[in-house]
């Protein structure tokens, strides 16, 4: 519900400015929308709604009306919303419908004309839903509001309880999305043959701070995309799609003072455990802080074994004192790296995981940064913790041949992409970059033995399916 909540003041941000309340953005509809008489809500819908009420503390009416909205909670029915996006610019539209539902569903369609022969049994009741304005039609909010459209300030990820996605803008389009690993079952290699194309890609870890001292030394640390702006060209037939990604921040002196509003970065927050050194009583109170936000993600945290052994409690007594304070359901980004020599960490991998189950139930998300195990470690996760996800970088080139069987054993619905920024850089650049992440591709993808268009694909949706929640 909190989702939904987070997706309803975003819209008011983008439509009526920042700081606008779900409440405002209640009235602006009803000022600017008159929806038909005949509209009629699901069951499903208006269960939903009087779930909000009670999460907002608003008085739910006896019978929710569309004729006009008798309720703020009547903000989240899908016509609504539907002619909310018509105040929005078509990119604001489309980061919309990826954080509301971030993995590509069964599509709903807004023109007649272009309707499936199916049609669920609420767009039946009401002949079909209300067309689009066209753009020269729609009101101008400057005009009805006197409030300019602004940049909103917080990313948000909706999608709780909506159980599809609404291709509001192109419907054409919609006929080509992606069925990842959803409800409808897993994807299979391949099936990205023939689909639309992709209009992002994510980088699942790179660690901003250290790609930009890195790349301009001592410079204040600056945004992700100012970072891009400064990476070099890269030739490569996918070097043209703008690269979303998870930043990572594991050492406390560069930990950042608030989360990232941008809603095309997530960011990280943990402590590397080559780090553990540093949780102080104030780096603990400040981490805490930081994942009290609830878009910011734990991690990377975990086992560094290639120190000396002497040191390795350590890091388990510090995993110890954080596991209990993971945010429920978050993601959490676990670094894993064996003894010098023991390139698949088998034993390393083991502890982590008796570590974790002694914290942790078994449908947590997680993710296996810079993934090294063979075959059977795959497996062993996968039975252990079903929502795990396996990070592949630059570091493929160095595989072994049980390396490569355990990155070809991962389900696709559970790959994930990673430059693991400024480390383990493409053959012919000096660093990394979240810039460079269709060579990472390339790599990974040859390892794999699929094409690199599948296999990113293939990341690019269970990134989003996973950090976007």
């Amino acid at each position: 519900m909190e989702k939904v909540v987070q997706g309803l003041r975003q819209l008011g941000a983008w439509i009526l400015g920042l700081g606008t309340s779900i409440e405002e953005l209640h009235r602006f509809f009803n000022r600017n929308v008159r929806l038909t008489e005949n509209c009629t809500i699901h069951e499903g819908a208006i269960a939903g709604m009087r779930h909000l009420c009670r999460a907002q503390g608003w008085r739910a009416p006896v019978k929710f009306s569309l004729h006009p909205l008798n309720s703020p909670a009547c903000l989240r029915q899908w016509r609504v919303l539907l002619h909310l996006l018509n105040f929005i610019s078509e990119d604001r539209r489309r980061e919309f419908c990826l954080f509301w539902v971030p993995t590509p569903s069964q599509p709903r369609w807004t023109a007649r004309s272009q309707s499936p022969q199916a049609w669920d049994k609420e767009l039946m009741e009401v002949d079909g839903p209300e067309e689009m304005w066209l753009p020269e039609d729609r009101p101008a909010p400057e005009e009805e509001t006197g409030a300019a459209l602004t940049e909103g300030a917080t990313g948000c990820d909706p999608g709780e309880e909506v159980g599809r996605c609404e291709e509001w803008w192109q419907p054409e389009a919609a006929e080509a999305t992606v069925q990842g690993a959803s409800a409808l079952g897993p994807m299979q290699e391949g099936e990205a043959q023939g689909l639309a194309p992709l209009e992002h890609l994510v980088d699942s870890h790179f660690h901003l701070d250290r790609t930009w001292k890195a790349t301009f030394g001592a410079a204040p640390l600056g945004t992700t995309p100012d970072l891009l702006q400064a990476a070099p060209v890269v030739d490569h037939r996918m070097a043209q799609l703008q690269v979303w990604g998870v930043e990572v921040y594991c050492d406390p002196p560069t930990y950042p003072s608030q989360i990232s509003a941008d809603p095309r970065y997530r960011t990280a927050v943990g402590l590397h455990p080559k780090k553990v050194e540093a949780l102080t009583d104030g780096i603990f109170r400040q981490l805490l802080g930081l994942w009290g936000n609830a878009a910011c993600i734990v991690g990377e945290i975990g086992l560094d074994h290639s120190v000396p052994a002497k040191e390795w409690k350590r890091q388990e007594k510090a995993l110890k004192e954080l596991l209990p304070h993971a945010p429920a359901g978050r993601p959490i980004v676990l670094h894993i790296r064996g003894p010098n020599g023991d390139e698949e960490a088998g034993a390393t991998y083991a502890r982590m995981m008796q570590l974790l189950l002694a914290y942790l139930p078994p449908e947590q998300p997680l993710v296996l940064h810079c993934f090294s195990g063979g075959e059977e470690t795959v497996r062993e996760w996968l039975r252990t913790f079903p929502n795990v996800y396996f990070g592949y970088a630059g570091q493929v080139r160095g595989f072994n041949s049980d390396q490569v069987a355990g990155l070809r054993a991962v389900p696709l619905d559970h790959l994930l992409v990673e430059t693991d920024s400024p480390y383990m850089p493409p053959e012919g650049h000096r660093r990394n970059s979240p810039a460079l992440l269709c060579l990472v591709g390339d790599l990974v993808a040859e390892a794999r033995g699929m094409t690199t268009e599948d296999f990113l694909r293939a990341a690019t949706e269970n990134a989003t399916r996973l950090f976007w929640w």
